[in-house]
């Protein structure tokens, strides 16, 4: 029978574990190896003779993070190619730095690798536009990214601001009787003016305002099963922009209520089993509660209260759950928006 030395085996694989275990960092070893990835936590790592290179892994990575210097967050009227400047990380090799559309910077504009701590924009940023950026240190690996700031850069030379972009409501939906009308920011916009026509060439207008801010809740409330169009100009200390396109909404037949006022009508002989009337109200911050009254019954009616949206029979925040014509009544806790009440 063959005899085998067991402790020249296993000694043999327990040094053979310990030298693939360790990190080499020889730039001889370049070529990427996809075994290496489980090991190098998830990963991309070197294949060697030893085994597998972690150089990078950013688990093992003690690169500190760069404190964002100048310009100051939310600094308005910045130039269209400002310097970005940031603290210096000891021993850093370099800095990533990005601008972005957006404050998870999941939309980068520009970005760069430099060996020092500023950076100045290049190309050019839109003007009158918000960004934000941020700043990686780079050493024996890459540190984490900095928090984002955000700048405002300055309004080109004297011209009055572009055409809205109108957001909601779409174009063609039905909305209730008090819609608010909603459109993007534009930049170098001081103030709107928005208004409501009968007609889509707006030679009518129902109603108007002027804002400083992108939304306006129409007032007062308007017919119900109307059509409406709608546009919004921005302005500034240098002129009025040109109208947006008009967009058509149209009214719904649901009914608007009024805080404490009854509504005196009549919903008998306009329901027929199963079917539907709604009513809304807008609650305002700062109210303490909610309160519902269906009474003066001649038929069985049953209410249903809810909030944000239309209630039905199977989703509603309150019902009262009784029958014949005794009155009905919700009370519930103050929820600020729009509030619907069925029956």
């Amino acid at each position: 029978m063959r005899s085998y030395n067991y402790k020249k085996v296993v000694l043999f694989f327990i040094v053979w574990i310990i030298i693939i275990s360790f990190c080499h960092t020889e730039s001889a070893f370049s070529y990427s190896c996809s075994s290496c990835v489980s090991a190098c936590r998830g990963l991309p790592g070197c294949c060697t003779g030893y085994g597998c290179i972690c150089e990078g892994c950013s688990w093992g990575c003690e690169t500190p993070t760069p404190a964002l210097s100048s310009p100051a967050n939310g600094l308005t009227g910045v130039p269209v190619n400002p310097t970005l400047v940031w603290s210096n990380v000891s021993g850093a090799s370099s800095y990533d730095v990005r601008v972005c559309s957006d404050s998870a910077c999941s939309s980068i504009v520009a970005s760069s690798s430099v060996s020092v701590s500023q950076w100045q924009v290049s190309p050019a940023l839109n003007p009158g536009t918000t960004y934000w950026w941020q700043v990686r240190a780079n050493k024996s690996c890459a540190g984490s990214w900095s928090t984002t700031r955000s700048f405002t850069t300055i309004c080109s030379a004297p011209s009055p601001p572009g055409t809205p972009n109108l957001s909601s409501p779409a174009n063609d939906d039905t909305v209730v009787s008090t819609p608010t009308l909603d459109w993007d920011d534009v930049a170098c916009a001081s103030s709107y003016d928005v208004r409501v026509c009968s007609d889509s060439a707006c030679s009518s207008v129902a109603a108007s305002s002027s804002v400083t801010v992108s939304q306006w809740q129409v007032s007062p409330a308007f017919n119900p099963s109307t059509s409406y169009w709608w546009q919004v100009r921005a302005k500034n200390s240098y002129g009025n922009g040109p109208w947006s396109t008009a967009r058509k909404f149209t009214t719904s037949s649901d009914t608007p209520l009024s805080n404490g006022i009854p509504l005196n009508a009549s919903i008998t002989g306009v329901l027929s089993r199963d079917a539907w009337k709604y009513y809304y109200v807008d609650i305002p911050s700062g109210a303490t509660s909610f309160i519902v009254d269906l009474y003066n019954l001649s038929k069985d009616a049953d209410l249903y209260v809810r909030s944000s949206s239309k209630p039905s029979s199977s989703s509603y925040n309150c019902r009262p759950y009784k029958g014949g014509t005794t009155s009905e009544e919700c009370i519930s806790s103050e929820r600020v928006g729009q509030n619907w009440t069925g029956a």
